[in-house]
């Protein structure tokens, strides 16, 4: 049983998150009323044939003529997590291994959604072994020792994120392929938590890094959206009253396991994130949209977006998220490193993350129509993003 000011507390978070799912959802669809889009023709299908709605990634995999096996593991402070590896029946595996690990409320799957137009596709059928990681909570929250609805199982945030979940993926994918180092790829918070582990010279056994839309340091949609401003604005007694402290409003979830069957849900997860990111899909095969948004959101604590936005950390103020983030320092221990950036991505500034190095073993490559999510979704992603991270991986 909760204490009785808990229960209190939850009750409030989840009648604000109610509320506040239910005003962002009309400004959304209103906003999304107004959006023009110029789209060019699709030449390639991302599935052999039209697909039913599955909440199971496992399934889309298949139509592709590819096994994905899923593990679960520990990490040191008693969460399960899910790694999952792409597999060619057909193939003998590779001995490149690679992890791929996804952003904020994202899952796998935004490496996987795409069917054969996407960066996992791709890297398999470039002969590469393909892990995909999948962080804390996820879709189905479990630890050892804590139920979901006790707050102590939502008391983290990024640093727990890098030092106990991407480490654990490391170890798992190292130990599982004999490998004594691996490469790896990350999309926005999943940039953050590596270059977490970089900065306090706690990342080992990397090859090469490929970060895409690394969240390192704040663009300037964090101090234009009235929301973040509104959470910012906020006392940390006052968040975790509106917002509670535990799951980040798991209504989300609630709503997205009802209702991603429909086209509602759909347009409804679209809406929404084009409303609070100015992301839109204009580069995206209209197809399968519906399929990338069958996977998100997923659970995250309360705890972690209050970080995301916090003064203490900086990203809210367009900086870096972390004070010791001096790559001069450390540049001898750094790995090769090649970034995607687009010039369009108002939620990160990448721009900034590349001058913050002088070292000759980063690169990137910046795309001009290219916003956040576009690095992962784009129909011209494998050329674009997925050939020239292909080339960097070979050298």
């Amino acid at each position: 049983m909760l204490p009785i000011k808990e229960t209190l507390r939850t009750l409030v978070a989840w009648s604000f998150a109610t509320l506040l799912l239910t005003i962002l959802m009309v400004l959304a669809s209103v906003h999304n009323l107004f959006q023009k889009k110029n789209r060019k023709l699709v030449a390639v299908k991302a599935f052999p044939r039209p697909l039913p709605k599955r909440d199971d990634l496992q399934f889309y995999a298949h139509m592709l003529g590819l096994d994905l096996l899923e593990y679960h593991i520990l990490t040191p402070d008693g969460f399960e997590i899910v790694i999952q590896r792409l597999v060619n029946p057909n193939k003998e595996v590779s001995s490149k291994p690679i992890l791929l690990l996804h952003g904020l409320l994202q899952s796998s799957a935004s490496f996987l959604s795409s069917g054969r137009k996407s960066i996992a596709y791709y890297l398999l059928m470039n002969g590469y072994d393909v892990w995909l990681g999948n962080n804390r909570c996820g879709f189905h929250p479990t630890h050892m020792v804590f139920k979901d609805n006790d707050p102590k199982m939502w008391d983290w945030e990024i640093h727990e994120m890098a030092t106990f979940d991407l480490k654990t993926m490391i170890e798992h994918v190292k130990n599982a392929t004999n490998s004594q180092s691996i490469n790896l790829c990350c999309h926005s918070q999943g940039g953050t938590q590596v270059f977490y582990l970089l900065a306090n010279r706690n990342l080992e056994h990397i090859d090469k890094l490929v970060c895409l839309a690394p969240a390192v340091f704040g663009g300037e949609m964090i101090n234009d959206r009235l929301l973040f401003r509104f959470m910012r604005w906020l006392s940390p007694t006052g968040y975790d009253w509106l917002f509670g402290i535990q799951a980040f409003m798991p209504i989300m979830m609630k709503v997205r396991s009802v209702l991603y069957r429909y086209k509602l849900f759909d347009f409804c997860a679209y809406a929404m994130f084009n409303y609070l990111f100015e992301w839109n899909d204009t580069l995206w095969d209209p197809e399968i949209r519906s399929i990338h948004f069958l996977f998100s959101p997923v659970y995250v604590s309360a705890k972690l977006m209050k970080w995301w936005l916090s003064d203490s950390v900086g990203y809210a103020h367009q900086k870096s998220v972390f004070d010791n983030g001096d790559w001069a320092k450390i540049e001898e221990e750094l790995p090769r490193i090649f970034c995607v950036l687009g010039s369009k991505d108002l939620l990160v500034d990448g721009k900034k993350l590349m001058n913050s190095f002088q070292s000759p073993v980063v690169t990137y490559l910046e795309l001009k129509e290219y916003a956040h999510l576009d690095v992962l979704w784009s129909d011209d992603v494998i050329q674009d993003i997925a050939e020239p991270m292909l080339n960097f991986l070979k050298q």
